[in-house]
């Protein structure tokens, strides 16, 4: 079985995700290098959560070949979860680099960034719900729970 659309997208997306975390993972290593008692929150926040992206997208990625979803939703749902990836990890990378230190309390700049991320995230949970597919099996089901407990 050839791979599909839904898939490059994902993998590329975790890679990349993955890529962008190992990156953010060098200034860390230079500020505890340099004597600082913390690590900036915003830049471990980039740091960590462009990991387990990596790590959610690919995983995604093994379970869009089990997608009961129509034609073309697997791909849409593909490219909002990694645009909403790529949102979240620029929203926090700018928190850090303008020195927010809570971005709810300082009403930072970046929280249109977020709730763009967070839409994308619901978009995707809707359109893969058990309930917006015809024809519901284990495998609709498995992608219905992972909607569920926030993943898709």
């Amino acid at each position: 079985m050839a791979i599909t659309i839904a898939e490059k997208v994902l993998i590329v997306g975790g890679v990349l995700n993955l890529a962008y975390g190992t990156l953010l993972g060098y200034p860390i290593t230079v500020i505890r290098a340099k004597g600082a008692p913390a690590t900036p929150r915003y830049l471990m926040a980039a740091h960590i959560s462009t990991l387990l992206h990596a790590a959610v997208l690919l995983g995604l990625a093994w379970a869009a070949r089990l997608s009961a979803l129509g034609p073309g939703w697997p791909d849409l749902a593909a490219w909002l979860l990694v645009t909403s990836s790529a949102l979240i990890a620029a929203k926090d990378t700018l928190n850090w680099l303008t020195g927010v230190q809570d971005e709810f309390g300082d009403k930072a700049r970046t929280a249109p960034l977020g709730a763009l991320g967070a839409l994308g995230r619901q978009l995707v949970s809707v359109s893969s719900s058990p309930a917006s597919s015809q024809r519901c099996d284990a495998r609709c089901q498995c992608l219905g729970s992972l909607a569920h407990i926030g993943i898709l």
